[in-house]
Formats: C-alpha cells, structure tokens, sequence
C-alpha cells in the first residue's frame, strides 16, 4: 500500500474499512496538506471520478461535501484523496447532538448537506448511500457528506450491495433503475429522522409488508411544519415523496434561493425521468390498503415569471384585474402567502391547546354526541353551514389556497370567458358540515373536514356543457380545491395554464408539459397525480369512449394532497 502511493503521499494510519475499502489518514506531501485516501479494487463505482469533467475533480469546493483533491488507479486498485474530516461521522456524534442541540439547530446542521445533494441531482447524479456513516465533520463543526463511490447517474442503475436497512428507499429494494432525487430525499429524511428522535426507522422492506413508522412527535417536541416535512420525505411511494431537496427545503419553511440555479438542472436531468416512472403508475401496496388509481408527482421548478410593472397606468387595480385576471390575482396569492394566511391550515386542534375545553363544548351545542365520554375510537358529527360559521373553527385537513372563493371565481369566470352575454350558467350550492372527534394515546384531537361548493355548469353556444366547482372552507371562505371538467383539449390547456398559478402561486405547468399528460392519459384512464409545487397539486383523468378516444377530460387543483381529497 505505503509502495503504490509513495510518490505523493505519507500514510500516517488506517482511519476507516467498510464493505468495499479502506481509508487511510494521510499527508500530501506536495500541496502541504492532510488527506484521506480510500483504496478499493477497480470497479463500476470509479465513472463518476474518472470521466473527463467530473464535478467532484473541479477547483470549486461544494457546499456540504468532502472536497475531492485527485484520483488515480494503479495495480487494479482506485485511489481516492480527499479532504480530511477530523470532526468524526455522525453516528458517533448522534446522542451528544441530540442531547445538546434543538430540533431547530439539527435541522440547520444539515443545511449545507442538502445544498451538497442538490449539487449533485443537478450534475445528474445521486448520492444512493446516505446514512450517519457517511456524514462527517470538519475541524470548524461543518457537517459533509462523504462515500460518493455510490453516486450513480440518471442512466444507471444503483446496486443492491449499497443497500442500508433503515436508510435505503424502497425504490433500492425492488426497482434500482427507479432512482432519482427522490430517493436521495428518502435517505436524508432518514438520517434527520434518527438524529433528531434517537429512533432508527424500520427498513423500507419491512414498511412495505407493514408500514409502522410513527410520527416524530411521538418521540420529541418539534414544531409541526418540520415533522410534516420529514415524515413527507420518508413516504414508501416515490410519486407521494418530495421530488427534490428544494421542495423539501420548501417544506421546512426555509428559504432555499442559493438552490435556484441548481433548480433548472436538476429538472433536466431528471423530469423526463419522473415523467417515465408516472406513466408506469408504480405503487406500493401496504397491508391493508390498496390504491384504486396510479400515482404520479411531477415537479415545475420555479415561480413564473410575470411582468406586472407598467400595468396600473392603463385604468387602476379594476381595469388590471378585469384585463390581466392571471396576473392580478396571482400578485394577490402572493401577497397572501407572504403575509402568512396558510401557517396553521393543518394546526392541531387536540387536548393539548389552551382553548381545547371551549371549543370542544361550543361544539357540543350543535352536536350533542360529540360530547359523548370518548374511550378510545372516535365520534364524528355533522354540522349545517351556519353552525360552522357561528362555532368558527376552520377546516384543518389540509393546506388550502391563499385566496378566498370569491376570489378565485371572478379568476375563473374572467379567464376561461364565462362573461359573454351568450353563455348560460347554473349555479348549485352545497355544504358538508363534518368534524370528527378522536383519541390518539394520551390527548383527543377534533379534525374538522367541512366543506362548502358551488358548481357552475357552463353552456356554451353549439359546444358541450362544462362544469366546475369550487370546494371552500365554509368557515374562512379560503379555498380548498379547484375542478373543471371539458371536452376541449384546448379548453384543459387554458384552465390549467391559467389557473394554477394564480391558486397555487410557487408553480406552473408549461404548454409541453401539459401536452405530455395530456397524450398519457389518451392511452389510458388511470389518474395522474402530480406535485407541481411545494404546495401545489394538480389531479388529471379522463373518460374514453368505445373508440378509445377521450371523450371528457377532467383536472382538480389543491393546494395539499389532503385537499384532492374534498
């Protein structure tokens, strides 16, 4: 060993052995430098070192991963130099973190490890290995992620021999081609997951025959917006799994505009990827549970771009709205969503709040069972529209829209042409008042799933009816979903093109990217699910005749999963 690498380096001792190599503490005698060298016999795992251009061989240091200082084979071995970590890996650092640092704090400790992956997803690479082994620490406490021998691109298959119970995605288990960024967010979570509760989760294989992973909040006090995140990136499904780390950064709540530039790049190499795998409708089937439609998220980076400065000069905020109704009411969703309106839509309403004892007993009037001694189980009720407005609890199933249903019926009615003196519109209302009360271990928690429509079915002269229907909170007026049913391609592509951005204002779905769910679901009646946003969702389905040729397109759009639910 001291012979082949003689040349350059003085080995100081063996720091490291695992499955595939060892790791030796170094001094590179040329540059004045500590080094780690990992030695392993040649194989597949050397491409991304060896290529010309590879981004790990480049000058600039990334963010959040161990600096790659050379590589070179000699006597069939590959020999890696690297930045040496002093700091120790995670997993020996884990309960002295836990014990001493905030949910908070551990989440900021992972920041620039997630800046590091969202480097490599948009090189088109993925990490495929992450686990506490492979996170270490610098002399200055910075956490990085080492081991990029696992790192495949978007053509490559991750091999099973970097399989990792408690770490590794579902995906490695039963379908390696199926990699992407998606499961990089897998590992990551898990990793978060364990630091932050002390918990390892059951492998991906066990979940998959029975999914008993429980909620962060069973094993710590964390704020819900980060338990949501995590528990959202450990999802068995790839479809129902942020797409990437910016989305998952998104989900924390954290500012993520040093990955913008990345963001392009990452949906290049992977979008059409994400594309394949919603075609093919993948699922996992869990114990119990068998999901009646294939799955299928897809990510549109970025807020559009709109140019909005110049307009008031033609006629004030009633002549922009009336004219430019995408605009004007996707600068007011924006305006919402800085000033907080959708912070609590999924707050907890249980035993726990201060209020709960109030509440619970305004409730009671209404519905006299829900006051019911509650033993385990739950007890639900029903509610009419005016009790839900005088007992004034929002719904909190879900994350809704920034804008009210108002709102957004003059952003539909302007948009899709609904004003023209020759169009008939019926217009039916309906509201389902529902709130169920239940018990979850020590605490009750009330789950109010209200709603409120009004459907709108549309004649067009010598044209098929159209139908949409606004779902809202009864309670707020804010809403939930969004669904419009056309015979029309045209008439889809303008509904959604429109209207998305201005109910879920952090996404949009291009003319091509609209045109490719359109030709999937020409080929078939399953419904295509797709996460365009961090909170933007969008549910597409269609109705073929005889002929096999749709005869009826339908899209629903929600801000939550939960929201296409309603």
């Amino acid at each position: 060993m001291e012979e082949m690498v003689k040349s350059g380096y003085l080995i100081r001792e063996q720091i490291g052995q695992g499955a595939f190599g060892v790791i030796y503490h170094a001094l590179d005698e040329k540059n004045h430098r500590e080094a780690a060298i990992k030695v392993w016999k040649a194989g597949s795992e050397t491409e991304i070192f060896s290529y010309e251009n590879s981004p790990f061989l480049r000058e600039e240091r990334i963010p959040g991963i161990v600096k790659i200082y050379d590589y070179f084979e000699k006597a069939g071995m590959n020999f890696l130099v690297m930045e040496y970590l002093p700091g120790g890996t995670l997993k020996e650092q884990m309960s002295t973190i836990r014990s001493e640092k905030s949910p908070e704090k551990i989440l900021d400790l992972f920041k620039q490890v997630m800046e590091g992956l969202a480097f490599l997803h948009s090189e088109g690479l993925v990490h495929c290995d992450l686990s506490p082994d492979n996170l270490m620490f610098d002399e200055t406490g910075n956490l990085k992620l080492i081991d990029l021998g696992a790192c495949r691109g978007s053509g490559i298959s991750c091999e099973k021999k970097f399989l990792k119970d408690g770490y590794s995605a579902p995906e490695q288990y039963t379908d390696t081609e199926r990699i992407g960024p998606w499961t990089d967010v897998y590992g990551l979570c898990a990793v978060l997951y364990e630091t932050l509760s002390g918990e390892k989760i059951p492998s991906a294989a066990q979940r998959l025959q029975k999914d008993e992973l429980r909620p962060l909040s069973t094993y710590i006090k964390i704020n819900r917006q980060a338990e949501l995140a995590v528990m959202h990136g450990l999802r068995l499904e790839i479809q129902q799994r942020y797409f990437s780390i910016e989305l998952l950064l998104h989900g924390f709540g954290t500012a993520a505009e040093e990955l913008e530039a990345l963001a392009g790049s990452t949906r290049h190499f992977w979008g059409q990827k994400w594309i394949q795998i919603s075609g093919q409708g993948i699922g996992y089937h869990r114990e119990g549970q068998k999901r009646s439609r294939r799955m299928v998220r897809r990510i549109a980076l970025g807020t559009m771009g709109i140019v909005l400065a110049g307009a008031l000069f033609y006629g004030g905020d009633l002549w922009f709205q009336n004219h430019y109704p995408v605009q004007y009411f996707k600068r007011k969703a924006d305006n919402a969503r800085k000033a907080g309106v959708a912070r609590e839509d999924d707050r907890l309403v249980s035993s726990l709040s201060q209020n709960y004892s109030k509440i619970l007993e305004q409730l009671t009037e209404y519905a006299p069972e829900a006051g019911e001694k509650l033993e385990a189980g739950s007890i639900s009720c029903e509610l009419t529209e005016a009790q839900l407005l005088k007992w004034n609890v929002p719904d909190n199933f879900g994350r809704k829209m920034y804008l009210d249903k108002e709102s957004i019926r003059k952003a539909l009615f302007l948009e899709m042409g609904f004003y023209k003196e020759d169009i008939q519109i019926k217009t039916d209302k309906d509201c389902t008042g529902f709130v169920s009360r239940s018990v979850d271990g020590s605490y009750e928690m009330l789950k109010n799933t209200s709603s409120a429509e009004e459907t709108y079915r549309v004649q067009f002269p010598e044209k098929e009816t159209e139908t949409y229907k606004i779902v809202y909170d009864p309670t707020d007026k804010r809403v939930i979903s969004l669904y419009g049913s056309m015979t029309d391609p045209r008439r889809l592509e303008s509904f959604v093109k429109a209207l998305f951005p201005v109910c879920c204002p952090e996404g949009y779905l291009t003319t091509d990217e609209i045109g490719d769910i359109r030709e999937q679901l020409n080929e078939s009646e399953d419904s295509i699910i797709i996460q365009a946003a961090p909170h933007g969702w969008i549910n597409f389905f269609s109705q073929i005749d005889a002929e096999n040729k749709v005869v009826q397109y339908y899209v629903k759009i929600a801000a939550s999963d939960a929201g296409l639910l309603h």
